[in-house]
């Protein structure tokens, strides 16, 4: 067998997830936040080569994997035809699975459109992992994400009737300070117009060498006291209207929940809010938590 090419990142939650990589590196690669595959070249790789890492997948995860994540940041952007071919092969070699996943890129969903969604849906694939970061758009223009944020809400209702589930990734305080209100506030309308499966949040640890920490440490941003992340979380959640599934799942987070909501938002803001009234003034050691990422 040859050497198996293991995807490099995936989302915490499919941690027991088989991974197989379909592209190489993101074909975006200029967010300020993100030091992922700026040394990988963007490519799709060979089906054939799939292919052989697919047939070869149980012997690395077991036959009884009950899911399964594709890598690298946006490997949806393939042609259609040859997805749905790798979606069904996977379903073929892995028959008990309960959900199949990936990461995309919110403009490479809208430009598939929804019939083509759906047809990645029929051939197995259950939900796409999305990049949100901000709601904002000037935080979205100071980051670089490429993208605004009526992308998400103009392609949110054909991944819904597509049959996709989606999960939709807010950074916390990475509109620093000067940028926390509007980021808090107008990430809360694009989940509310959006209706995501999931929100998963992360808090933004500036990388050395990223573009957000030279904004960091030259001033241009300040960062956000652990109190104020808590607060620009409090508000977001405070002004979520939307039935969502809500995840702090992420050792950059300063609180641990998870759960629905509206059920559980008034047990959420109670958790916060004493998580608020209990931090004080400072932050966390950036450097340490580097070691985790």
């Amino acid at each position: 067998m040859k050497q198996y090419d293991f995807p490099p990142y995936r989302p915490p939650n499919e941690a027991d997830s088989c991974l197989i990589r379909f592209t190489r590196g993101c074909p975006w690669n200029k967010c300020q936040f993100c030091m992922m595959y700026k040394r990988v070249k963007f490519e799709i790789r060979g089906v054939d080569e799939i292919l052989e890492d697919i047939q070869n997948a149980p012997s690395i995860f077991g036959r009884d994997i009950k899911s399964v994540f594709i890598g690298d940041s946006d490997s949806l952007l393939m042609k259609t035809d040859t997805l749905v071919t790798l979606l069904k092969k996977i379903r073929e070699v892995f028959p008990n699975l309960d959900r199949v996943t990936s990461y995309a890129r919110i403009k490479t969903l809208k430009a598939k459109g929804q019939d083509n969604l759906k047809k990645l849906f029929d051939a197995g694939l259950t939900r796409v992992h999305i990049g949100l970061e901000s709601g904002s758009d000037k935080v979205l223009e100071l980051i670089n994400k490429g993208s605004k944020a009526k992308h998400f809400i103009q392609t949110a209702p054909m991944i819904h009737k597509s049959g996709l589930q989606f999960s939709l990734y807010v950074l916390l305080a990475v509109g620093g300070k000067e940028y926390s209100h509007i980021h808090s506030s107008e990430t809360a309308e694009v989940i509310n117009q959006s209706n995501p499966d999931f929100v998963r949040f992360r808090t933004i640890i500036p990388i050395p060498g990223s573009g957000i920490d030279k904004m960091f440490t030259s001033g241009e941003l300040t960062y956000l006291s652990d109190k104020d992340i808590i607060a620009e979380q409090l508000n977001i959640i405070r002004n979520i209207q939307a039935k969502t599934y809500i995840a702090n799942d992420h050792i950059s987070n300063l609180v641990s929940i998870e759960g629905e909501i509206p059920q559980k938002k008034d047990y959420f803001l109670n958790i916060l809010q004493k998580a608020y009234d209990s931090f004080g003034d400072k932050s966390r050691d950036k450097e340490k938590l580097l070691r985790y990422l």
